[in-house]
């Protein structure tokens, strides 16, 4: 009997071990990446002691009265939130204008009775000059290099060749302008311009440049420019280029 008895209790510990390998408390997944390719994945035993990762937490939703709808809604400061000193050197942060105004006041009151001293010193000159642009309803700073101005409605970047220098009418093209900001067109005109002009900002817009956030960056990665209005159906002379003393035209005035 005792044999007997050992044979039975051998093979029920056999048969659980199998099971055991046939069968899993976590089976695999089958899931598709967004590429299409399929994946297995693994789940961990529940005291494996493997933390699960939280989703990142996304940014706070600016309130309603601080939402942007063009550039003019936006401004450059050194003014800081609770500080009674201002950015020392280039200004550098973005504002919605009346929440500026309301930092502004806080601050003041903050400050009224408090007897703090701000740093000073001299500031190296600053590479790029600081804009601010309205980009899916935040306010944003975007780098421009030092030196660039609007001139007769065209940003004019250091090195950017003429705006409406031509030889002939193919090196014309009636289009938008760029905004100041550099990144997003104006849409409230449309003007004759050089090819070689729009090729410059592009590449500007999309290649690597010198900014505050490193020199690798490119400017205008991450800005949602604004939804232009709908537009009035325009002149088909806006877009009838000639070229008239060497200077990009329409046809709209002969």
């Amino acid at each position: 009997m005792g044999r007997r008895a050992f044979i039975v209790v051998a093979a029920i510990a056999l048969a659980c071990a199998c099971n055991g390998k046939s069968k899993s408390k976590h089976p695999p997944i089958k899931e598709r990446t967004a590429a299409g390719n399929r994946v297995t994945i693994e789940h961990p035993p529940a005291d494996a002691g493997v933390a699960k990762k939280r989703p990142p937490t996304p940014p706070p939703a600016q309130p309603a009265r601080f939402r942007c709808k063009t550039d003019a809604d936006c401004v450059i400061s050194c003014e800081r939130p609770r500080s009674c000193c201002p950015q020392r050197c280039q200004c550098t942060i973005a504002y919605h204008k009346q929440q500026l105004a309301r930092i502004h006041a806080e601050n003041k009151r903050r400050c009224a009775s408090a007897s703090t001293r701000c740093p000073d010193g001299k500031c190296p000159a600053s590479a790029v000059k600081v804009v601010a642009a309205c980009s899916a309803g935040r306010c944003i700073a975007v780098d421009l290099p030092r030196g660039s101005k609007v001139s007769n409605g065209f940003l004019m970047l250091p090195g950017s060749p003429p705006p409406q220098a031509c030889s002939r009418a193919s090196d014309c093209v009636g289009d938008t302008l760029p905004a100041a900001n550099g990144c997003c067109q104006d849409p409230r005109r449309i003007v004759p311009h050089s090819r070689a002009y729009k090729r410059f900002i592009h590449h500007w817009r999309t290649s690597k440049q010198q900014s505050l956030a490193g020199p690798g960056a490119v400017p205008c990665k991450g800005v949602t420019c604004p939804i232009a209005p709908p537009p009035s159906r325009p002149k088909r002379c806006l877009f009838e280029m000639q070229c008239k003393n060497k200077r990009c035209a329409n046809t709209c005035t002969r």
